[in-house]
């Protein structure tokens, strides 16, 4: 059966979302750019180099409460996705910072000033800046050369994997919670789908046929299954269109959230001829 993946071989925009009745409503939006990084004083030591950029939009409510309202941002090095900067902001409440270095990354939160959500970003208070080794929660020090990144970039590394080796995995090590864990992504099966898929460029909807590749994403051997991506704790199941690798769904468990929560694609900006 012929394939449509053409109209999403390069985007600029994805929006993926779930809504369970009354219970939860919850979006994801990804944005894609590529940038000159320039990192000025925090990281003096790197010259200026072409990255990418993911940004992402998260909103979820639960029973028509709004519970999360959080951006990102995630700079990687064009050349080999490795990770520079990551910046993270929850509307009213903090904002984190991840400078990435050889050995350690640098950990900046803020806040705002107690009882005063609303005042600006430049009024907040930092209330941690610290340097951490690359070093695993059992005491080992990573592999000189070894890429340590944000959860949010494997949302653009999962789709450039090379899962065609020996037992189509491949390991990452990720940031979570502030320290380093390993995670593994796997192989899984093959399916053809249908889905209907919103072009932002022009608005209109179009039902497309998709050959689709199943991506497991899990802790990795010895890791705690309280790991999270996208909020998602445990196994997490990918689907990508198996020849642009463009993210179609994502599925996981969400503590509080009943049932599982299913991201899938509901619209596209294609990338500018």
């Amino acid at each position: 059966m012929g394939s449509d993946s053409g109209f999403l071989n390069g985007w600029k925009r994805i929006v993926l979302a779930d809504r369970k009745a009354l219970v939860m409503h919850g979006q994801v939006t990804l944005s894609f750019s590529r940038i000159l990084f320039e990192p000025g004083e925090k990281m003096a030591e790197i010259p200026p180099v072409a990255a990418l950029v993911l940004e992402t939009e998260t909103r979820m409510s639960l029973f028509g409460v709004n519970k999360v309202s959080t951006s990102t941002w995630s700079t990687m090095e064009e050349a080999t996705g490795k990770s520079l900067v990551f910046r993270e902001i929850k509307k009213g409440k903090s904002t984190k910072e991840y400078w990435f270095r050889e050995d350690s990354f640098q950990k900046i939160r803020t806040r705002p000033p107690e009882g005063d959500r609303n005042a600006p970003q430049v009024r907040w208070e930092t209330f941690q800046d610290e340097r951490i080794p690359y070093i695993l929660p059992d005491g080992t020090a990573l592999p000189p050369g070894t890429m340590v990144h944000d959860s949010y970039a494997l949302l653009y590394l999962l789709t450039e994997a090379d899962l065609s080796g020996p037992g189509g995995s491949v390991e990452f090590v990720v940031i979570s919670k502030g320290k380093l864990v390993r995670v593994v992504l796997r192989a899984g099966g093959i399916r053809e789908n249908r889905r209907k898929i919103r072009d932002l460029s022009t608005g209109e909807n179009r039902w497309l046929q998709l050959r689709e590749r199943e991506l497991l994403l899990a802790p990795g051997e010895g890791e705690s299954p309280e790991v999270s991506f996208l909020s998602m704790k445990g196994e997490v199941k990918i689907w990508v269109e198996e020849e642009t690798h463009t993210l179609l769904e994502v599925s996981g468990k969400i503590p509080g959230v009943p049932g599982r929560t299913v991201l899938r694609i509901k619209a596209v900006e294609p990338k500018e001829s």
